[in-house]
């Protein structure tokens, strides 16, 4: 069963402050720290104790949507291998290498609904971040950070679990916000983030701040205050995130904690250093490592403050500011492991118990319930692959003009041109190509063979209701003759009220019926599913821009209720000049560009006021009377280009 759109499907962008989906639905990450695979240990904390997907799962079941995995430089090497493993608590993880070890993690983390962000924390591997403050030092330079970087965002590309990049952890010391070419964090930041985007387009690039800016000294990698002035541009837009760390008065008694009221005086600290971005708008907020035993009552006073902020109160005034990104500003907490000496776990020492304390503060600022995301890769030979639950997306290592791929019903089917294998898929929502193109099968039609038969009057002629004939042919001739699939079965039964009441929504049925009878009967498809889709939000909502699941809604259940079977397209298209400029009177064209970004977008479904424009025009009265299509349609042709306006004259 192809799966509808959720929050969280696809790669993710920004939107101004906010961080949106493929679909541009608004996300937060609410992510936990992880740690191990940084350290000499080489893997992840905790599995000498427990099974690695046990306590994925647990993250999953106490509201963690994504995981913030630390590595070094030596575990991506081979040089470093995996230890402190209880091989039977985790056999399937034994032989493997740093990198096999965190492939396992991101499918695990795909099967159950987790997103994985990369952090480069050091280096050569140790605790805590690099000794010397930078993103290199003389055992593992630039290059070599950056050709790692390059390395992952390959493995990775295509993969919707891997969300981003935190290029490298707390840059601090001689790192600068400009200046010296050899300690400028945030040139290097433009340097590697272009070299990731090279190879993988998709990824969120986090860039995190350093510790001291003109003077101003805060927590290693948490000011970002040189932002304002001189923030991170990459070839690829709207994809950075800043990620600052923001610790507290356990940690270090730092000035700023020492202040009576704390409530009053720590938003102007947070806002300071790296809050402002997200207030301005300027870009998402991720804040990577924040954490606390909760024994310090400062602490407490702090993290309550802190969520506060995260959730869009930037003057701590208990109200959510204007123009806070929706879905509130994301974070990681450090950490789900109980051996951080500073700040403790969400686990307790057993690493099974978790610190009900901590979960019920970060309850007040949730993330959002990502669906499960997979990735297939597509055997040359072709054969049958199975999805399951959430977003799966099949990777094709080949060029898309290399293969003709369809949605059949629920199914996916793909035909290589070239050596005529054909690739069939169950549950798989997207395809992707190594060109980069990507097709979303919720947005397409389905393509079953009897509509296909239907849609070309030889083929019906010397098939008849044949699908076996329709589907050999199809595939044997189809694709390679260019042959289409314009005959929509549901959109046919849909325009038919008789028909309803016969069939349903059996798309076969209907193709059947045209086949044998429709096309001589002389019936017509008038149902627009597209259109209906677009004029309803609770079904834009249910259903995307799955226009298949849009006509069976309306056969089962929208006649009855009396719905609405058009969306106005010339409203739509008169309301938005860039619209009337790259359509015209294409009202397809503008109910497809509803359904497929201006809803995401935010766009005003009827933004020209064509009643008002009447008023406004004695010769568009006499012309169309109260005809607001017509007004509409005048706009586009005419009334934009003379500079006539729908807004109240005088």
């Amino acid at each position: 069963m192809l799966s509808r759109q959720q929050p969280g499907d696809g790669f993710f962008s920004t939107r101004g402050n906010e961080i949106v989906d493929a679909a541009g639905i608004p996300v937060r990450l609410s992510a936990v720290n992880w740690f191990g695979m940084e350290t000499v240990r080489g893997a992840p904390d905790g599995l000498q104790a427990r099974n690695w997907q046990e306590m994925m799962d647990q993250m999953k079941a106490l509201g963690f949507n994504a995981l913030r995995l630390p590595f070094s430089s030596e575990v991506l090497d081979g040089r470093l291998p995996p230890t402190d493993i209880d091989y039977g608590r985790n056999p399937d993880l034994a032989g493997l290498s740093g990198v096999q070890l965190l492939d396992r993690i991101v499918g695990y983390a795909g099967e159950i609904g987790l997103r994985i962000i990369l952090d480069r924390h050091r280096g050569t591997a140790g605790d805590g971040p690099n000794g010397s403050g930078l993103w290199y030092d003389n055992t593992h330079p630039e290059a070599e950070w950056i050709a790692d970087w390059v390395m992952l965002a390959g493995r990775y590309r295509g993969n919707p679990t891997v969300i981003g990049a935190d290029l490298h952890n707390e840059p601090h010391s001689r790192a600068s916000w400009g200046g010296d070419p050899a300690t400028d964090w945030h040139a290097a930041a433009e340097r590697a983030g272009a070299a990731i985007q090279a190879v993988n387009p998709d990824w969120l690039i986090l860039v995190e701040g350093v510790d001291r800016h003109e003077g101003d000294s805060y927590w290693w990698g948490g000011n970002l205050q040189g932002v304002a002035e001189r923030p991170v541009v990459l070839p690829v837009g709207n994809k950075v995130v800043y990620s600052p760390h923001d610790y507290p008065n356990s940690v270090f008694a730092q000035p700023w904690f020492q202040s009576g009221d704390l409530a009053a005086t720590l938003p102007a600290v947070f806002d300071r250093q790296w809050g402002y971005i997200a207030r301005e708008g300027i870009a998402p907020v991720l804040l990577g490592e924040f954490g606390s035993r909760l024994q310090d009552p400062k602490d407490l006073a702090r993290l309550l403050a802190l969520t506060r902020t995260l959730n869009g109160d930037h003057d701590g005034d208990g109200t959510r500011d204007a123009g806070a990104p929706s879905a509130g500003l994301s974070w990681a907490w450090w950490s789900w492991n109980p051996n951080s000496g500073d700040t403790g776990g969400i686990l307790g020492d057993n690493w099974i118990t978790p610190d009900q304390g901590k979960l019920d503060i970060l309850a007040f600022i949730p993330g959002t319930d990502f669906a499960a995301s997979r990735l297939l890769v597509a055997p040359p030979q072709g054969g049958d692959l199975h999805g399951g639950a959430g977003l799966d997306t099949l990777r094709i290592d080949q060029g898309s003009s290399a293969r003709h791929v369809l949605r059949d019903g629920e199914s996916l089917l793909a035909r290589n041109l070239g050596t005529g294998a054909t690739l069939s898929g169950a549950a798989i929502e997207v395809v992707q190509f190594a060109d980069g193109v990507r097709i979303d099968l919720r947005a397409l039609s389905s393509e079953r063979p009897l509509e296909y038969v239907a849609s070309h009057a030889d083929l019906a002629a010397a098939f008849g209701a044949d699908a076996l004939a329709g589907s050999v042919h199809r595939l044997q001739h189809g694709f390679a003759e260019g042959r289409a699939t314009s005959f929509d079965g549901l959109a046919y039964i849909a325009s038919h009220a008789d028909l309803i009441a016969a069939f349903g929504a059996s798309e076969d049925a209907g193709a059947t019926h045209y086949i044998r009878h429709g096309r001589a009967e002389g019936r017509a498809t008038s149902f627009d599913p597209a259109s209906y889709l677009a004029a309803h939000e609770d079904l834009l909502g249910a259903f995307w821009q799955d226009t298949e699941a849009a006509a069976a809604h309306y056969i089962r259940f929208g006649r009855n209720e009396g719905r609405a079977t058009g969306f106005d397209a010339a409203r739509y298209i008169a309301g938005h000049d860039d619209l009337v400029d790259a359509f015209g009177t294409d009202l397809r064209a503008g109910t497809r560009h509803w359904l497929a970004h201006g809803h995401a977008e935010g766009r005003e479904a009827a933004a020209f006021d064509a009643a008002q424009y009447l008023r406004n025009y004695a010769d568009l009265r006499a012309a169309f009377g109260a005809d607001e299509q017509a007004a509409a349609l005048h706009y586009i042709i005419h009334g934009h280009a003379e500079q006539r306006s729908d807004a109240p004259l005088g």
